[in-house]
């Protein structure tokens, strides 16, 4: 019997462990921990907006909670939330929107440098194409109008070596752009998403909420 008594006793001690929430001071300034639930009973502590606790017991009225310091006491239901306070969770919102900004100029910067190599070799790709184009119609128009066969020879293997160095910067060209083109994306879509999360995230976090009670 007297093991049953124990298995029981930790299984309901289990319980209680299993359903204990976090919640937080409200709005209020602060709030009174006391050692009861009765205005009369000792104070302990006075509580500011946005201290999380743990409810242990909750009443109608009052409910027995634990701070993170592992001190313990009683607070009127009135004056607490489950959700950190609007205020507290707005600063928090705009202190990582405000480090966002600051951190913005790298990837606004890489972004430019990578737009400014994009079109440079736009423009290095095009002026190759052209020579490739000329050296192309040289060597044609060598190869059907010259008689001297030595000097078609000599003049025919300097264009096949041009030509051949154009073909291979032609492909190197056209790597580097696709590189960049990539480089491109990635930093826009890095600029574009941060700037929608924490917009979007302000724009929850100041949403009308349910006027809470003041402090008594």
């Amino acid at each position: 019997m007297r093991a049953i008594a124990i298995i029981l006793v930790l299984i309901l001690s289990g319980t209680g462990l299993a359903q204990a929430e976090t919640w937080y001071v409200t709005d209020s300034l602060e709030i009174t921990l006391r050692t009861g639930p009765e205005l009369d009973r000792k104070i302990t502590a006075m509580l500011k907006s946005g201290q999380s606790m743990e409810i242990m017991d909750k009443g109608e009225e009052w409910s027995q909670v634990r701070l993170p310091s592992g001190r313990e006491g009683w607070v009127l239901n009135r004056f607490i939330q489950e959700e950190l306070p609007v205020k507290i969770q707005f600063e928090i919102l705009q202190k990582k929107y405000n480090d966002l900004l600051s951190g913005a100029d790298e990837p606004l910067q890489k972004l430019k440098e990578v737009n400014s190599e994009n079109t440079h070799l736009r423009t290095e790709l095009a002026r190759t194409k052209r020579d490739f184009g000329a050296l192309q119609k040289s060597y044609k128009e060598l190869r059907e109008t010259t008689t001297d066969a030595r000097r078609i020879k000599k003049e025919r293997d300097q264009l096949s070596r041009e030509l051949a160095e154009k073909s291979k910067e032609t492909r190197r060209l056209k790597t580097d752009l696709a590189n960049t083109e990539k480089k491109s994306t990635q930093w826009w879509f890095i600029a574009g998403a941060g700037v929608l999360f924490f917009g979007f995230a302000i724009g929850f976090a100041v949403r009308p909420r349910r006027k809470r009670s003041s402090l008594y």
